[in-house]
């Protein structure tokens, strides 16, 4: 609710999976579900999201038993005709599954003992693990973002890697 900083109305899957009933959360302040330390960055986050009307972010939540999990809150300002604050509504997911395969896919991108590049639909250089800076010579913070064609293809042959990915792109 506008002007208040408490859950107004919860999900029952929200609240099952902090450990709490909805009635534990309706009325309870929406910091008490932030780990301490990130409880005063709160205060902020709220007021960006009623300044820009939305506002996305990777934050974690604390569970009632004190266990912590990383989540992507995607949070949403609505207004009256006047354009004042009536309510914030937030979508969050739990991205613990998420995580865990980033971390597992750079592990295996780090310790792979093969050169391995990783583009983006655009043909731009998104991951160069170690032995890919090994055998071409070049540091990932070089090529990232540029595309394939104008460092690994050679130059006649670039234009039509070129097309290939535009023709691929959707």
């Amino acid at each position: 609710k506008a002007g208040t900083n408490c859950f107004d109305r919860v999900n029952p899957a929200f609240a099952e999976e902090r450990g709490y009933s909805v009635e534990e959360l309706q009325g309870r302040p929406i910091s008490s579900i932030f780990p301490q330390e990130s409880r005063e960055k709160l205060d902020t986050i709220l007021r960006q999201i009623e300044e820009q009307g939305h506002f996305r972010l990777e934050a974690e939540h604390e569970r009632k038993d004190g266990s912590r999990f990383p989540v992507l809150i995607d949070a949403t300002a609505v207004y009256d005709d006047q354009h004042k604050l009536l309510y914030r509504v937030a979508s969050v997911q739990d991205i613990s599954v998420l995580k865990k395969a980033r971390q597992v896919t750079e592990t295996l991108l780090d310790t792979a003992a093969s050169l391995i590049v990783v583009l983006d639909r655009f043909g731009r250089i998104a991951r160069f693990n170690r032995d890919a800076e090994r055998i071409t010579g070049y540091r990932f913070a070089e090529v990232e973002g540029r595309p394939f064609w104008d460092y690994f293809i050679i130059p006649e042959e670039a234009e039509a890697v070129r097309g290939v990915f535009e023709s691929i792109r959707v």
